[in-house]
């Protein structure tokens, strides 16, 4: 695959909330206990990382369209 297991696994979870963030109005510590975050800031950096914009911010376009 070229990756490391463990980046595959973060890759795997942040999917998860994302498609999370898109079908339901959960708060975002939810989403982040629910696919194994420690807590919400944990998963705003990674999301942040990832995806290029905040949690909300996703969870705001994706609903926009």
């Amino acid at each position: 695959m070229g990756i490391s297991f463990p980046e595959f696994g973060l890759r795997y979870r942040l999917s998860g909330a994302a498609a999370q963030l898109a079908r339901t109005d959960a708060p975002l510590k939810a989403v982040a206990l629910d696919w194994g975050f420690t807590d919400a800031s944990h998963l705003h950096r990674t999301f942040c990382r990832r995806y290029g914009c905040t949690p909300a911010d996703y969870r705001k376009r994706v609903l926009e369209h």
